[in-house]
């Protein structure tokens, strides 16, 4: 589970139903863009004690497979980051 848009991260720790491996999860994928915490989910079929075990490289790999496999062209979520950190804030960064 990805922090919904509009939670802050103090309040993403008080949420009901929000393990503690999801917020690992979410922390360590949110560093590359602020969507590829949901597109590792997806890609590892929710399993992201899987997810958190295998290196940045190994889950790139595998998200790009997914994408591929879900017809959708593999995104470089570093550059995308990277795009997200340079816009103002509040921008809403829509794929």
């Amino acid at each position: 589970m990805t922090r919904p848009a509009g939670v802050t991260a103090a309040h993403w720790y008080e949420l009901p139903g929000v393990s503690e491996e999801a917020i690992r999860h979410s922390e360590r994928f949110r560093k590359v863009a602020n969507r590829y915490p949901r597109q590792v989910a997806e890609a590892y079929g929710l399993d992201l004690a899987r997810a958190m075990a295998d290196t940045d490289e190994q889950v790139a790999t595998t998200v790009a497979a997914w994408e591929k496999d879900q017809g959708l062209v593999p995104q470089n979520w570093p550059a995308y980051g990277q795009w997200e950190r340079e816009q103002p804030e509040g921008v809403d960064h829509g794929l």
